[in-house]
């Protein structure tokens, strides 16, 4: 390569950042002000991605808890949420339609307290049987 085509090659832009960067090469005021903004937005970035990344971790918790929420919700529409048993029918111990739950009502109809029982606990994470 010739000298003349030398001339009217561009230096590549990692060479020129760290030219400007270095504290030992001699600069104009343009220099140091190009240095001092780089550094400055550099800082500027590492910041946003750190909020990002702290962003990307609260979004997945949300999600999880969406997830769980959800759960208890399907299992309250679908009405297989669990219901404490206060009175057994049976002598044996198993389940039964006419057992009664802690509330006085039996197991083949509706208890609204046993339900925001179940809701209270899904809200406070302990639903873990959800079906």
């Amino acid at each position: 390569m010739s000298d003349a085509e030398k001339a009217y090659q561009t230096t590549p832009a990692s060479t020129l950042g760290e030219q400007i960067m270095n504290p030992c090469i001699a600069k104009n005021e343009r220099e140091w002000w190009a240095a001092a903004e780089i550094e400055r937005l550099r800082e500027a970035n590492e910041m946003m991605l750190t909020d990002i990344r702290r962003t990307d971790v609260d979004m997945l918790a949300f999600k999880a808890e969406i997830e769980r929420l959800r759960a208890a919700l399907v299992a309250l529409r679908d009405g297989c949420e669990t219901r404490p048993v206060g009175t057994r029918y049976r002598e044996d111990g198993q389940p039964s339609k006419h057992d009664k739950c802690i509330h006085g009502v039996w197991m083949y109809e509706d208890c609204g307290q046993c339900v925001s029982l179940f809701v209270e606990a899904a809200l406070a994470q302990k639903a873990n049987d959800v079906c």
